[in-house]
């Protein structure tokens, strides 16, 4: 794949897949919906950039293709040298007792796990993923850091809104998502 059609998976997702788009480029500079900084925000992001700066970036970069076993068939992973922040973390460096928050956000029909967290990672790599619909390649996602084990539980088959970090494992969970919790003087 050349340089040229990674550019194209770009146009083809801002085209049409509009408001995905849209929503992608926002919530991965840190915003909310209006533009405005998100104090709450939730996973991986871009500090310092806006949505048309991230845009700009994402299609200026020159892309490697590489292979992760953490990707299905079908896929195609590129990585570029963009820093991020990652909003990922591996249930292993976190107590067994530690809670996590349990929650179906995005509307996938599947589970995920959060935790409230001010902490922030530093990754000097982004990834972008992107799959051929039709005739056309698209982005699925693209995010700073390297794919991880992706696990599919359906959110019907949990009962709880809670879990700790040792159920979790036992479920076959290996990261959570750490969202920024915003500073408040009560």
């Amino acid at each position: 794949m050349t340089r040229i059609e990674i550019i194209e998976a770009f146009e083809n997702t801002k085209y049409f897949n509009k408001m995905y788009w849209i929503k992608t480029l926002n919530q991965r500079a840190g915003l909310l919906p209006n533009g405005a900084m998100n104090p709450n925000r939730a996973g991986s992001y871009y500090p310092n950039h806006s949505s048309p700066s991230l845009e700009k970036s994402l299609i200026a970069a020159y892309w490697s293709p590489f292979d992760s076993e953490n990707v299905r068939p079908g896929f195609k992973c590129f990585s570029t040298a963009m820093p991020g922040i990652s909003g990922i973390i591996d249930l292993n460096t976190l107590a067994p007792t530690s809670t996590l928050k349990m929650g179906d956000i995005k509307k996938t029909g599947y589970a995920n796990l959060y935790i409230e967290s001010g902490r922030e990672v530093l990754v000097d790599a982004t990834t972008v993923i992107i799959s051929q619909k039709s005739a056309s390649w698209n982005v699925v996602t693209f995010f700073p850091g390297n794919p991880i084990q992706g696990i599919k539980i359906p959110w019907q088959q949990i009962s709880k809104n809670e879990i700790s970090v040792s159920e979790a494992k036992n479920l076959g969970f290996t990261h959570a998502k750490m969202i920024k919790s915003s500073m408040k003087n009560d």
